[in-house]
């Protein structure tokens, strides 16, 4: 290999330009990992926000289920209560 104004490179000066390449190669992959953990944070946080609302949703769901089949059980009694009122009204 040739250098600038014809000097040869010597082996000193591959091991330099190893190490340097090393610690740029070790940068950049520092870097990297640092982006990627960024992006999978921000995608875990998504992630745990639909399924926060989700979970919300179905919790919603349940009570309303609760609600609404205690409604009816409330609404049937009073009906046969009535039914029977007028049963007997009607004998």
């Amino acid at each position: 290999m040739v250098k600038n104004d014809k000097q040869l490179v010597t082996k000193k000066d591959l091991a330099n330009s190893d190490a340097k390449f090393e610690a740029k190669l070790k940068v950049m992959e520092m870097r990297l990992d640092r982006h990627i953990d960024d992006k999978l944070k921000e995608w875990n946080t998504k992630i745990f926000d639909l399924v926060d609302g989700l979970a919300i949703e179905i919790r919603d769901g349940r009570e309303h289920r609760i609600i609404t089949s205690h409604q009816i059980t409330e609404n049937t009694r009073r009906i046969e209560v009535l039914e029977n009122n007028y049963t007997f009204a009607k004998q």
